[in-house]
């Protein structure tokens, strides 16, 4: 399945999270970072946080490949 939008969203293997490069001013930050990013800043545990990004990114893709548009604040917008 292929999606027209000006982002993909996938969730990264292993092997790609272990090597991302996760320094500050990276160019590339994985689902499991974000996820343990907002569960430390709102006091959840990572399983909580982890669950709000997959709800999120979720919403996103089902949105994008409904060809509704989707438009996220200091992403680009896609349809």
């Amino acid at each position: 399945m292929q999606v027209n939008c000006a982002f993909a969203v996938t969730s990264p293997s292993s092997d790609e999270q272990a090597s991302a490069i996760n320094n500050e001013g990276s160019a590339m930050t994985t689902t499991n970072e974000i996820a343990d990013k907002i569960a430390n800043e709102q006091g959840l545990t990572k399983a909580q946080g982890k669950a709000i990004v997959e709800a999120v990114f979720a919403e996103i893709t089902a949105s994008a490949i409904s060809g509704a548009e989707t438009s996220i604040p200091g992403l680009e917008s896609s349809r």
